[in-house]
């Protein structure tokens, strides 16, 4: 513990390690001015502290531009009680911090342990790994005006990354201006992103990766309602991604439609270039046209492990019409991998435009008819490969046919030369 008697009167920097036996680094009640220089604070493996600060102590770190912690076993909670000071109505600002770091804290539920006001005004980048018993960042309201990289990943625990206190306000409004990176992988059970307000907006959001088998949405008012069936989790007038570029999307065993099929026509998602899709078990088709036709700068599209898709562009119930056309004017790279039963890429018969298609590679496809029912343009295609083979590039739909169907042929003769066999046995 660090006692009133030592001062430390210009202390910049603070590493503290492998102090397994001690409770307290310091005491609670601190004078004013102590470690008020401070920038940059590392708490690790610290096997017996329960919390590390108290809300009078927070007040000191004024200057405080970076907190990391690591393998501490026993702490629950960053920010802890003052017996005196506690109050729902109470104010904790850190006004410098930079960089916060919380990594295999396997106790920690929360970095705020109660309902108050927590303002992080310089805040740009959140890393939270393998706390398993994580409920919520915090319990009360939070300000992060310039959060602009946020992970969590490997927290079983976490239901949702961030809760409205005022739970019952049905009005409340949420923006992250300046997040540009979200990632959320490996978080079973977490439901919602931002719990208890009615709407979420990420203006300047490029990148997102998310891996939640349960998140059900970003705003709680979200997915009132909702059934496993008709859910659709990118596909919320209420939640707005204005500048993603790329969205990673895995884990989702449960859900069958990733989107509504009535996208609004403005905007929606027409800066995405990067679109990676991987075990999302009960999808059977992911595009709708009007979908796709929002798609103009996708570049790449990676499609993966997705065991019930018969389709990549479905049927739009009021748009389909033998005469449309389906254009993805940007689209380099397109990736078909383990999807076994796929049977084409456009399930019906329109014009299938991809005037910059250079690359594409067909893998563990078994049941693939032909890449589109109708017309197809690739005039830029330089590669095409199916199951690691490189075939001509000069017609997509029929190299894709004479594969399969070789396939076929090949498999029924051997069934008959089996069934011959052993005829005359």
């Amino acid at each position: 513990m660090i006692y009133l008697q030592v001062t430390f009167g210009s202390l910049q920097t603070l590493d503290i390690r492998g102090h397994e036996n001690i409770n307290n680094l310091w005491c609670h009640k601190i004078p004013p001015g102590f470690f008020s220089k401070l920038i940059e604070l590392n708490i690790n493996k610290c096997g017996s502290i329960r919390s590390l600060f108290s809300s009078s102590m927070v007040r000191n770190l004024v200057n405080l531009k970076t907190l990391s912690i690591r393998n501490c076993n026993e702490i629950v909670k960053v920010i802890g009680d003052d017996e005196e000071n506690v109050c729902e109505n109470s104010q904790l600002i850190f006004p410098s911090l930079e960089e916060l770091w919380l990594r295999s804290l396997p106790n920690l539920v929360n970095f705020c342990g109660w309902r108050c006001a927590l303002q992080l005004s310089s805040l740009s980048n959140i890393n939270i790994y393998d706390c398993p018993r994580m409920e919520s960042f915090t319990m009360g309201s939070m300000t992060t005006p310039k959060l602009e990289r946020l992970d969590v990943e490997n927290c079983k625990g976490i239901e949702e990354v961030f809760f409205n206190v005022n739970k019952y306000d049905g009005k409340c409004h949420v923006t992250f201006p300046e997040l540009k990176n979200l990632s959320l992988t490996c978080l079973p059970n977490l439901t919602t992103f931002y719990k208890g307000i009615e709407s979420i907006e990420f203006p300047l959001l490029t990148d997102m990766y998310t891996s939640c088998p349960n998140l059900t949405g970003f705003a709680t008012s979200s997915v009132a309602g909702h059934s496993d069936d008709s859910f659709h989790l990118f596909c919320n007038q209420k939640v707005t991604f204005g500048s993603l570029k790329k969205l990673n999307i895995g884990g989702y065993e449960n859900i069958s439609n990733l989107w509504c099929h009535q996208i609004p026509p403005t905007g929606f998602f027409n800066k995405l270039e990067e679109l990676y899709i991987y075990h999302c078990g009960r999808i059977r088709s992911l595009f709708s046209s009007s979908i796709a036709v929002n798609l103009v700068n996708l570049k790449k599209l990676e499609i993966w492990f997705c065991n019930e898709m018969v389709k990549v562009i479905g049927d739009d119930e009021e748009n389909v019409c033998e005469n449309s056309q389906v254009m993805f004017p940007s689209l380099e790279r397109l990736f078909l991998i383990s999807l076994p039963n796929l049977v084409n890429c456009c399930g019906w018969r329109c014009a299938l435009q991809l005037p910059s298609l250079t690359d594409i590679e067909i893998y563990k496809c078994p049941r693939m008819e032909s890449f589109t029912m109708r017309s197809l343009s690739t005039p830029s295609l330089n590669s095409i490969k199916i199951d690691f083979e490189g075939k001509d590039v000069e017609d997509l739909n029929r190299a894709v046919q004479l594969y399969f169907r070789g396939k076929e042929v090949h498999m029924d003769v051997m069934q008959i030369i089996m069934k011959h066999t052993l005829v005359n046995r």
